[in-house]
């Protein structure tokens, strides 16, 4: 029996939904285990089920060609805990992580603004004190006035806390909450769908060929059949 060499689009998408559902393991146990540490079992539990999700479609799918419909409904019922648990740990790290960029970014602002608040006030405080002239309180201002340029030269300029959530607000239509909502489920759904999709599409049974051995011998047998000359042999007297 030939073996059939595996055709170019399977190897393909088991390519590339090895290549996301291996991103997604590494996201996801680097997120837990900055919680955790990398000794946590969680982590290791975040490393195991989601390779076992991925290949869990092909190999329910074996089951039931193979006449064995409990062990399929038993896999797909483990795929749907693991895709539960992976899509879970994906969303929180995706969110946790925008959640610490847009405070870290308000934070900045309110530096800025206080910077600019400060610097205002010791401009205001340098006009009085030496309106009359350069004394010790004049003097003390324009300190204060150089500390506070200083700091809001050090101060990063305000910027939007989601420029992105407000072009999608622009765009759809739609209330920048549900974008903050929704936004972060993005790439987690890409990475752990996608990789699951491509994978079950690799890694499925190929269909059985036809073999055509036994119709070339047939069609070979009729051709000489054709081509042999009758026999024109007739009775003698």
């Amino acid at each position: 029996m030939t073996r059939q060499p595996i055709p170019f689009w399977k190897a393909a998408a088991t390519t590339g939904g090895a290549t996301l559902t291996s991103t997604a393991v590494c996201l996801n146990a680097e997120h837990v285990a900055t919680g955790e540490g990398w000794f946590s079992p969680l982590v290791f539990a975040g490393i195991f089920v989601t390779p076992c999700a991925a290949v869990t479609p092909p190999l329910a799918e074996r089951a039931a060609k193979t006449g064995q419909p409990a062990k399929a409904v038993v896999l797909w019922l483990f795929f749907v805990l693991a895709v539960s648990f992976s899509l879970i740990a994906s969303i929180t790290r995706s969110s946790g992580y925008r959640d610490a960029r847009v405070a870290e970014t308000e934070r900045d602002n309110i530096t800025a603004r206080l910077a600019t608040d400060a610097y205002a006030i010791a401009v205001a405080d340098r006009s009085i004190e030496c309106a009359s002239g350069r004394g010790a309180k004049c003097r003390k201002a324009e300190t204060q006035l150089s500390q506070a340029r200083s700091a809001l030269t050090r101060a990063a300029p305000p910027r939007a806390a989601g420029p992105a959530a407000e072009r999608l607000v622009t765009m759809l239509g739609i209330s920048q909450a549900a974008v903050a909502l929704y936004s972060p489920l993005a790439l987690p759904l890409g990475l752990e769908l996608g990789g699951f999709i491509f994978l079950a599409i690799g890694l499925s049974p190929r269909q059985a060929v036809k073999p055509r051995r036994a119709r070339a011998s047939r069609e070979g047998g009729q051709r000489r059949a054709s081509k042999r000359p009758r026999s024109t042999a007739r009775n003698q007297p």
